[in-house]
């Protein structure tokens, strides 16, 4: 009874997981296609989010995590922010960069480093200053404030009223120049039509304007163009990863737990539910059960082949920390870290696609032994014990 409770449980999980994680992978494909439908999507996604808390900071840390409903970092970030939720707000100060997922993100305050924005709207407010670059992938981009470096962004529609020190590099699907514009630097923008652009602006580099923009930068060669999907990718799993936390506290930690305990059988297992699962559902279908069992298992099957990569991700980040000595109790901090680690390595050509598959592996495996493990599950939840 215990264990169908436990199996019972996990699925439910799982369930929650695949409302932040599934379409967080289709949104990554539709904001590489049209940015422009970024914002009903991103709203849907954060709105299942942790609808019911909000998050007022007022502190000191090192790195600040956040996810609600509404989260507004009022105190000092030393080094990087990640944010999630329905409205982001930035109202103190953050050393490093700053990683927002939100239907509304607004910078108030100073950034010191690069801000990563992607959702319905981002808007960077008169009195802000972004230090570095600003990446956006939104339905809507507002600039009323200043970027010290260049504003590289995909979104359905921009406007420019603020100061932005170096080049602009957009993607969108309208653009507008205010009268209080300050581009020092050449504008590069690809759309459906020309922008609107006031009078009183000032561009020093001149517009050029293209129904399609350059894939790669004149400098290093990097494909721009894909920073937005890979941006999206990232996020998406993190917030996913955070649901997953959040819900199923301590529970949630057993996978990566077993994983840090037993690697390579934790591998094995893995490899035997990533293979077999599936091919025994299909010709179960065939042979034995109905039609929509075998379905239903197979969607199973397809949200632990998701969940998988943010169990891999958790482990290696705590595993870094702990290195590090900062120790692994900081789940949200080693899931960032993890997560980061993993989508730079899947980057690699060649090599990537090999690592991604290990990380299903990995994964599954820890999955597939927190529900069915019996020692190794006890050995995971003593490893908790110590550490609470």
């Amino acid at each position: 009874m215990t264990r169908r409770f436990a199996i019972g449980q996990a699925l439910v999980l799982m369930s929650a997981v695949l409302v932040a994680g599934l379409p967080a992978a289709s949104m990554a494909w539709d904001t590489a296609r049209a940015a422009s439908g970024v914002a009903e999507a991103a709203s849907a996604l954060l709105a299942e989010s942790r609808a019911d808390q909000t998050v007022y900071w007022t502190g000191e840390a090192e790195d600040f995590f956040g996810a609600g409903q509404f989260v507004t970092v009022a105190g000092t970030v030393r080094d990087n922010a990640f944010l999630a939720g329905q409205k982001c707000s930035i109202t103190g100060r953050v050393g490093g960069d700053a990683f927002c997922a939100g239907q509304n993100i607004v910078i108030r305050s100073n950034v010191d480093g690069d801000v990563f924005a992607t959702g319905s709207e981002v808007m960077v407010a008169e009195g802000a200053v972004i230090g570095g670059t600003l990446y956006s992938s939104t339905g809507l981009t507002l600039i009323e404030g200043t970027v010290r470096g260049q504003v590289r962004s995909g979104s359905g529609h921009v406007r420019i009223d603020g100061t932005v020190m170096s080049d602009v590099h957009l993607s969108v699907g309208s653009l507008a120049v205010g009268p209080r514009a300050r581009v020092h630097g050449e504008l590069h923008y690809a759309a459906p039509q020309e922008a609107r652009v006031d009078s009183a602006a000032v561009v020093d580099g001149g517009l050029h304007y293209s129904e399609t923009l350059p894939d790669t930068d004149e400098e290093g060669g990097f494909p721009w163009g894909d920073i937005g999907f890979w941006l999206w990718g990232y996020l998406g799993s993190f917030v996913a990863g955070a649901v997953l936390l959040a819900v199923g506290k301590r529970q949630a930690r057993l996978p990566d737990r077993i994983l840090a305990h037993r690697v390579g059988k934790t591998l094995g297992v893995g490899f035997l539910a990533a293979v077999a699962l599936p091919v025994g559902a299909l010709i179960a279908m065939i042979l034995v059960v109905p039609l929509a069992l075998g379905l239903v298992t197979l969607g199973i099957w397809a949200i632990a082949a998701y969940l998988a990569h943010l169990v891999v991700g958790v482990w290696l980040g705590a595993w870094i920390l702990a290195r590090l000595g900062g120790g692994d109790r900081r789940a949200f901090g080693a899931l960032a870290l993890g997560l980061l680690v993993l989508h730079l390595v899947f980057l690699v050509p060649y090599v990537g696609i090999w690592l991604r598959l290990l990380a299903v592996f990995l994964g599954l495996g820890g999955i597939t032994l927190a529900l069915t493990g019996g020692r190794c599950r006890d050995q995971a939840r003593a490893s908790l014990a110590e550490t609470a």
